[in-house]
């Protein structure tokens, strides 16, 4: 029996270790299911009924796949032991599936939280025995969602149905992965899975990845999102200021978060105070209404703290919040999930922060544990909760033992010599 298992093993092996393979499940997984015009392209293509839910079928089954494979290479002892990020993340998504259920919410949210789940186990499991494949796979997939969406951009420089800001001054224009605060989720992820695998096994930048951050870069000017922009400029930023060098053990996922709450709470400021501050910079400042929210979804969880309201249709969310969601993070978090699911969250980050501060000399963690960390910046204005490619990145963090091997230590940077 022990023979047979270790020949499927070996075979599984030969098939995973193919970039190609992991490219088309993660392709798979990232946006199919949410990238509205691409299922009606497609659909049009194959002449299938609009109705039929063809790509979530599919989505499906490649997440049931992903998981009968990890559980196999588990149970065969193929893998190291469970994951503590897994565990965590994985308790997190029982908790708002549980609360979800109690109050009668939207259940058509568990498509993302599985497709996100099964690309944390293709991570985790090829981190540990396929590793270029894995980074390849991923970078590969996400390149071709990025090129697929600056095409849509240039075919449809309006958004797919065609109006213009003048007709109607709230339409916001939507291309193949969203709008402005929708689409770099992706793009930025694009950015940083390239230059993680560029890191890992050159030990530099390559021609692909300063490719990939100019498509990257193309697309955020095309798109003038301030929040991309802000992320961007971090994860660029921080990658040139610290080239060659270690990173300092004060920037990592615990700090950055600390620092998101920190600007929550300077923002939550009195809404008189708030008024005042947007005369004196003499615009309409967008934040200001997403401060709204945030006092909205603190209030309705009042008599809710433990577990939260669950989540709901964009509907009701207009309701209880005045807008589609909360435009933070933790926030949402807390909101959907209570102070159970904020818990498990904060373990997250604080399970990525020691990861980080042990593997910190490495190049290709630093550049992973940046991305996690422009995550976490951004989590200040905008929500990353149904996003399935958000997860994974707390798991690329804590396999810095897989990404670690075979590279060379970086020395810790010296403001002032010896």
């Amino acid at each position: 029996m022990a023979k047979r298992m270790g020949v499927v093993n070996k075979q599984l092996d030969r098939f995973l270790a193919h970039t190609f393979v992991y490219a088309a499940l993660v392709f798979v997984l990232l946006r199919v299911h949410k990238a509205a015009h691409f299922e009606q392209v497609l659909y049009s293509a194959l002449g299938i009924e609009s109705s039929f839910p063809l790509l979530r079928v599919l989505v499906y089954t490649v997440c049931a796949g992903v998981y009968a494979m990890w559980i196999f290479r588990w149970w065969t002892g193929q893998l190291k032991n469970a994951n503590p990020m897994i565990l965590t993340i994985g308790a997190m998504f029982v908790i708002l599936w549980i609360s979800t259920a109690l109050h009668l919410g939207n259940s058509g949210y568990h498509i993302d939280w599985h497709a996100s789940f099964a690309l944390m186990l293709l991570l985790d499991m090829g981190l540990q025995r396929e590793r270029k494949s894995v980074l390849s796979g991923f970078s590969w997939a996400l390149l071709v969602w990025v090129l697929l969406h600056l095409l849509s951009m240039a075919i449809y420089p309006n958004g797919y149905s065609g109006l213009k800001l003048e007709e109607n001054p709230l339409y916001v224009p939507e291309w193949l992965l969203g709008t402005r605060t929708m689409y770099f989720r992706i793009t930025l992820s694009a950015l940083g899975f390239e230059a993680v695998c560029a890191h890992a096994y050159r030990g530099r930048w390559t021609l692909r990845t300063v490719f990939v951050a100019l498509i990257v870069l193309v697309t955020v000017v095309l798109q003038r999102g301030v929040t991309a922009m802000l992320g961007l400029a971090f994860l660029l930023l921080t990658l040139a200021v610290l080239r060659g060098y270690a990173l300092p053990k004060w920037l990592n996922p615990v700090t950055m978060a600390a620092l998101s709450v920190l600007l929550t709470a300077v923002l939550l400021i009195p809404r008189n105070e708030a008024g005042t501050v947007t005369q004196a910079l003499g615009k309409d400042v967008t934040m200001l209404a997403r401060t709204d929210a945030w006092r909205a979804a603190l209030n309705e969880i009042r008599d809710k703290w433990l577990l939260g309201i669950g989540q709901h249709p964009i509907a009701e969310n207009e309701i209880l919040l005045g807008a589609a969601h909360t435009h933070n993070q933790m926030i949402e978090v807390l909101l959907h999930g209570g102070v159970a699911a904020l818990l498990a969250y904060l373990v997250m980050i604080v399970l990525a922060g020691r990861s980080v501060l042990q593997y910190r000399r490495c190049a290709a963690v630093k550049t992973a544990a940046l991305l996690l960390m422009a995550f976490l910046l951004m989590g200040t204005a905008e929500i990353f909760h149904n996003e399935p490619i958000f997860y994974p990145l707390f798991i690329l963090v804590s396999r810095a033992d897989c990404l670690s091997t075979g590279s060379t230590e970086l020395p810790d940077l010296m403001l002032f010599r010896k």
